[in-house]
């Protein structure tokens, strides 16, 4: 992992265990932010959303504070097998009608933020 982090600029925050996506997240998004980044990317290390997109969240964020990647367009690509994709397209659709919002793929990991978004987050609190 450090060598793609060295080949690919990648800032690398290593933790002493595991405890959870949403800690790793926050983790990243405090380390983002105190280097003083623009953009901050998530996505996720399955290829269930592919890197040969980012350039296109990049380019978006240059309108939209927040940008969304979904794995349910075409060249979205995921890795779901089974019934997990049908289950997660139907859960998407069903949480979007409920709550009003036209997204989707509301449970997407694949999001670009402008840094000031997330600074008003408060992540003081996590």
């Amino acid at each position: 992992m450090e060598e793609l982090a060295k080949e690919f600029s990648i800032v690398l925050i290593k933790r002493k265990g595991k405890f959870g996506l949403g800690t790793a997240y926050i983790a990243g998004f405090r380390r983002a932010l105190e280097l003083n980044f623009d953009l901050i990317l998530s996505m996720d290390a399955d290829f269930s959303h592919q890197p040969r997109s980012i350039p296109d969240l990049v380019e978006a964020s240059k309108i939209f504070d927040v940008v969304l990647g979904s794995r349910y367009i075409s060249g979205g690509g995921n890795n779901m097998g089974g019934f997990r994709l049908p289950l997660s397209i139907g859960a998407n659709f069903m949480a979007a009608k409920l709550l009003g919002i036209k997204v989707n793929d509301l449970t997407t990991g694949f999001r670009c933020y402008r840094s000031g978004v997330l600074r008003g987050v408060g992540f003081e609190w996590f």
